[in-house]
């Protein structure tokens, strides 16, 4: 593979994490780091590293990711709204329930991924708050999505781990 390929580079970590090879993944993300740092030429846009943080789960690296892409890319217009479901769980993630919320509320709902966005970012604060019962309630339809929707299944591909977390 061309070492400065680097929408490759991302796309190989994300589609390792895709087929649960966890570690490979991470390897591979940290292959393209050094490649990154020799490279005398070309570097890759941050959105190429947004699976390896996710991987890691380094939401705040993620969460600067997907804005620098919203920024970047999309000029801030029509992307930012599809990435805004990503924001939320990113914060979420990071337990800034006000900021979630906003970025939710800034979602197209009419994207496929927005309602289970809200179910996910519902169920980490219930998790947050203790509640279990609730969190249930909320990853119950969230996991049932991730069996029926191979692209849900693609994009979350966490989802049995966050059902089995209130389980335990």
């Amino acid at each position: 593979m061309d070492p400065t390929a680097w929408n490759c580079w991302g796309n190989l970590v994300g589609n390792l994490m895709s087929v649960h090879r966890e570690e490979e993944a991470i390897q591979a993300m940290r292959a393209m780091q050094r490649a990154d740092a020799a490279s005398k030429t070309t570097h890759p846009l941050s959105s190429a590293y947004a699976n390896g943080y996710m991987e890691i789960q380094d939401w705040t690296r993620y969460f600067e990711v997907l804005q620098d892409d919203a920024r970047t890319v999309a000029g801030g217009s029509a992307a930012a709204i599809t990435i805004n479901p990503s924001l939320a769980e990113a914060e979420a993630r990071r337990h800034d329930w006000r900021e979630a919320s906003r970025y939710m509320s800034l979602s197209n709902p009419q994207e496929p991924f927005v309602t289970p966005t809200g179910w996910l970012v519902d169920a980490l604060k219930a998790m947050d708050a203790g509640d279990h019962g609730r969190m249930i309630a909320l990853l119950e339809p969230f996991d049932n999505m991730w069996v029926e929707d191979g692209d849900f299944a693609f994009t979350y591909i966490d989802s049995p781990c966050c059902l089995a977390t209130p389980m335990a």
